[in-house]
């Protein structure tokens, strides 16, 4: 009798759309970019004396890179002595299962030309941490990948 309704049950869920099952997928390099212009705030991760450390940030992406204003101090340190960071966006949506997220490997640089930095100022970007001694950093895309994931009907 349990073997009948294990098969039974194991038939049905067999024959359930695939919309009525969670489906996760790949993201193309340009459905991560047109997701990642479309949040406001980023992490940047890298690692200091073998710990990880991730902070928030808000970004733009401009020219195919991401650019962000920090005040000195720990981050702009940081940068000073290493260079390869990850940066992530994601969003969320609990209550119907759903989200994605976008991972990015890069070369973050202070950005010091006088000319892009009036460029940067004078753009989209509207840093909550813009002090008299802000710094900009552009962070260079060297990989780019993303999942969404979509819920299935319960």
């Amino acid at each position: 009798m349990i073997a009948d309704s294990t098969h039974q049950t194991t038939g049905a869920a067999a024959n359930v759309p695939d919309d009525e099952h969670p489906q996760l997928r790949d993201l193309s390099r340009e459905e991560c970019l047109t997701r990642l212009e479309s949040v406001p705030v980023g992490r940047i991760g890298y690692v200091v004396d073998g710990m990880a450390v991730i902070l928030p940030v808000n970004f733009v992406l401009i020219d195919n890179a991401i650019v962000f204003c920090t005040s000195k101090g720990g981050t702009l340190a940081w940068l000073s002595n290493r260079r390869r960071v990850a940066f992530e966006v994601d969003e969320s949506r609990p209550a119907e299962r759903e989200g994605w997220s976008v991972l990015i490997h890069g070369s973050a640089h202070e950005v010091t030309d006088p000319d892009q930095l009036d460029v940067l100022r004078r753009g989209p970007l509207h840093s909550w941490v813009r002090t008299p001694a802000e710094h900009w950093v552009r962070i260079t895309i060297d990989s780019v990948s993303g999942r969404a994931l979509r819920g299935g009907r319960e």
